[in-house]
């Protein structure tokens, strides 16, 4: 939320532009929304019991995504420089 926030800000988009743009995606992720909330509330003694797991699975997922960004970052950059 707050990188939209800096972007919004940054780029000069007024809040009424960016609200009239995100209707439709937010016209589809309400159904969407629904749809993981009642599921998830019905486990929610399975995910308190495995709390632990979950979080070690979201942080190395994250910092797999973060590290294969940063490597094809690197690895690109001069490939891109070399063709512009």
């Amino acid at each position: 939320m707050a990188a939209i926030i800096l972007i919004l800000l940054v780029s000069g988009i007024p809040n009424s532009v960016y609200q009239e743009g995100m209707k439709p995606l937010s016209w589809l992720m309400t159904p969407a929304t629904v749809c993981l909330a009642v599921p998830l509330y019905e486990q929610v003694k399975v995910l308190k019991k495995n709390l632990p797991a979950i979080t070690l699975g979201v942080l190395c997922g994250t910092l797999t995504s973060l590290l294969s960004v940063g490597v094809l970052t690197a690895f690109l950059i001069p490939i891109m420089v070399k063709l512009f």
